[in-house]
């Protein structure tokens, strides 16, 4: 999330810079991570 950033500490406030991710699937793994959490979450409550 914090790549290209030479700003320390890092703070969630920051704006995050436009950088080339090296593979598509680290970029969907990054996408898809907080998705993933609020559905478990989700299911979690729901039983």
């Amino acid at each position: 999330m914090y790549i290209g950033q030479d700003e320390s500490p890092w703070r969630e406030g920051m704006p995050l810079p436009a950088v080339e991710v090296p593979h598509l699937i680290i970029a969907f793994k990054k996408a898809v991570e907080p998705l993933t959490t609020h559905a478990l979450q989700v299911l979690a409550c729901s039983r």
